[in-house]
């Protein structure tokens, strides 16, 4: 009969393998999420800069589908402004609470770029139910251009808008461009 001790320990060469196994799998496993954690940095950011420039596009849809025309120049406390590439303004049917057009009224609604800040500035008229003042729409707007139907914005029957936002993630670009076309419903002579 053996009766040789039995040892149910892991012998330093066991040991110093699982140790190498288990290192080698930790760094795999980290660089598997960091670039996991880096794409989801990226995919955010590209639905950041696509949703502001949704927002541009709205924001002109939304004041110059009902616009009565294009103005030309328009003096808002002071601050002057003139349609042209990075400007639009327009002359809007003023509206009350409920949502009618109050007649003869008119909100002056102005569209422009402020740095990479795309901005909102209303004059309401007497009774509207819009709010004057100035509302910031969307960041990381590298770009913005107003072109119209004719030479003289005052003119114009429609107004055509592009947009790019832009931003960078860990040395990626990430741009969201777009482009919309929009005839004044209300235009006329």
């Amino acid at each position: 009969m053996n009766l040789r001790p039995t040892s149910t320990a892991f012998s330093l060469v066991e040991t110093l393998i699982v140790s190498a196994l288990f290192a080698a799998l930790s760094v795999v496993f980290a660089q598997f999420f960091t670039h996991v954690h880096g794409g989801f940095f990226y995919a955010r950011a590209a639905a950041d800069v696509q949703q502001g420039a949704s927002a541009v596009i709205r924001n002109v849809e939304q004041f110059t589908l009902p616009a009565l025309r294009v103005r030309e120049e328009a003096t808002i406390e002071g601050v002057d402004y003139t349609s042209g590439e990075d400007t639009l303004i327009l002359e809007v049917p003023a509206i009350d609470a409920s949502g009618a057009v109050i007649a003869g009224t008119v909100d002056t609604v102005v569209l422009y770029r402020e740095g990479n800040t795309f901005m909102r500035r209303i004059l309401a008229g007497s009774g509207s139910a819009r709010e004057s003042g100035v509302h910031q729409v969307a960041d990381a707007v590298t770009q913005l251009t107003f072109s119209y139907a004719t030479e003289n914005p005052a003119d114009a029957s429609w107004v055509q808008v592009s947009v790019t936002t832009h931003a960078d993630v860990k040395g990626r670009t990430v741009e969201g461009v777009r482009t919309a076309h929009f005839w004044l419903r209300n235009f006329s002579l």
